[in-house]
């Protein structure tokens, strides 16, 4: 597998890995689900929705993989684990 660009939002942003060829990932963007400010997240019932969220990964990711000039292979819901012990 060669290299490409990868996203994985969820209710609190979105972010950007780039994916090697021996499958690790380095994360190389990041943004809040601010509606002012990509730079902060907020609390959920302020924040974006899931679907802009994924709107904003899918658009970001694509323009990054252009300038990096890598394959856009698409991003996934992430899943947020909220159990605490």
């Amino acid at each position: 597998m060669d290299k490409q660009l990868i996203g994985y939002y969820n209710e609190h942003g979105y972010n950007l890995h780039v994916r090697d060829e021996q499958g690790s990932l380095e994360q190389v963007y990041e943004a809040g689900n601010s509606p002012h400010d990509s730079s902060v997240t907020v609390p959920v019932d302020r924040g974006l929705d899931l679907e802009t969220l994924k709107r904003y990964c899918e658009q970001t990711g694509e323009e990054m993989a252009e300038e990096m000039e890598l394959p856009w292979g698409g991003c996934d819901l992430e899943e947020v684990d909220c159990h605490v012990d």
